[in-house]
């Protein structure tokens, strides 16, 4: 009889802890880049990008390719991505020319950063 007992309480305790795993809401595994990005359209990595890029006026192209390269980036493809955003937002881009690369100084008052 207690054995019975045991186990009808057991498998009622079973049975709420699974209810209650049931009922909690499951996070997601990976957050939402865009609510976590710095610079609204632009992800953490590159948003980190243009506030090297706007921390002087001018780059040479083998710095930024060095610089970019530190943080995993591809030069060109962060470039067009912070261009794009920029387009987007304020109608201008950030960089302008090829090397030596120059920061629209227009820009900077907008981004506010």
């Amino acid at each position: 009889r207690e054995t019975e007992e045991v186990s009808a309480l057991l498998a009622r305790v079973f049975t709420e802890d699974q209810v209650e795993e049931a009922e909690r809401p499951t996070e997601s595994a990976e957050p939402n880049s865009e609510s976590s990005a710095d610079v609204p359209g632009l992800d953490l990595e590159h948003s980190a990008f243009l506030r090297l890029l706007i921390s002087r006026p001018e780059w040479s192209r083998a710095e930024l390719e060095a610089a970019a390269s530190d943080m995993e980036l591809m030069l060109d493809g962060a470039l067009e991505q912070i261009n794009d955003m920029a387009f987007e937002r304020f109608d201008m881009p950030v960089t302008e020319g090829d090397d030596p690369v120059e920061i629209n100084t227009d820009i900077l008052e907008e981004l506010a950063l």
